[in-house]
């Protein structure tokens, strides 16, 4: 360089990026293993003791590193909005201890929303989590869309094998398998509440379709997890799927087109409520 020529300043400061580039496997692996309880909290787990170790090693003042001050308020707020309820409750509850108790091992929530908020903290890692994301809530959708065709979800039947060969029980009573009233999918006929799964993660799937195929790629998921709605959830999810495609749909499709999207859920929800005595019972 010359006496003449301007000095360049450092800009590796603001070249650095915040997130932790395992942080989106983290959070993947445990909403992939959500059909398996055990494995997922412990996942979970380990995920809140990594996120805890990372700042450890950072010794704190690298904490930015992981996530910036803004992501830090947020997801603490976030956090203190759930926990602070419990644990004050819990003060002047009927068995006071246990009640602290589980306040106390609540706390493991707050360094993997720490963890789940580094998932999603740079370009790079947002891509990884939400296409990953769309790719789960694909299989599962297919999984369901199987269970309809065949009465069988092939995931739940794999896992239920799988956990009969190691500890000789299956998942399921039967009882439970006896009383189920609607779509099961990958969660198995113990765990009712595919439908809210499917149509809360639902927008993961639907940006994706739409970024690959625009209007086609949309409607084909969208009518695809709406059947699987329909028929696995409540009012609840019902509704929620319903915001759920006025948000993702309103701006690439207009509203006109939007319309018509409800207008034939509408009549497909009449064709199962005439056809399934189950459909009619959670539509009243």
């Amino acid at each position: 360089m010359t006496a003449d020529t301007p000095s360049l300043p450092d800009t590796q400061g603001q070249r650095r990026t915040h997130g932790w580039r395992w942080a989106p496997a983290w959070v993947l692996t445990f909403v992939a293993l959500w059909p398996a309880p055990g494995y997922a909290e412990a996942v979970m787990v380990l995920g809140a003791l990594a996120a805890i170790v990372r700042l450890l090693l950072d010794r704190f003042r690298g904490g930015t590193r992981l996530l910036s001050g803004a992501a830090w308020a947020l997801t603490s707020a976030l956090f203190a909005a759930y926990w602070l309820p419990q644990a004050i409750s819990a003060v002047d509850a009927v068995d006071a201890g246990r009640a602290l108790r589980e306040a106390a091992v609540d706390l493991r929530y707050l360094p993997f929303l720490w963890l789940v908020a580094a998932s999603v903290a740079n370009a790079q890692a947002r891509r990884v989590t939400f296409n990953g994301l769309a790719v789960i809530v694909g299989i599962w959708t297919l999984d369901a869309l199987a269970q309809v065709v065949s009465g069988t979800s092939p995931l739940f039947w794999g896992l239920d094998q799988l956990k009969q060969l190691i500890s000789g029980r299956p998942m399921c009573t039967v009882e439970q398998i006896a009383g189920i009233d609607r779509l099961s999918g990958f969660l198995g006929p113990c765990n009712r509440k595919l439908g809210v799964v499917m149509a809360s993660l639902s927008p993961f799937l639907l940006f994706a379709a739409a970024a690959r195929l625009r209007v086609a790629g949309w409607l084909l998921a969208s009518a695809a997890i709406g059947v699987v709605v329909l028929l696995a959830g409540a009012r609840a999810a019902w509704i929620t799927y319903a915001l759920v495609l006025v948000f993702s749909g309103w701006k690439l499709l207009g509203w006109k087109r939007l319309l018509g999207v409800f207008g034939f859920g509408l009549v497909v929800l009449g064709v199962l409520a005439v056809a399934s005595t189950q459909v009619r019972e959670r539509s009243c």
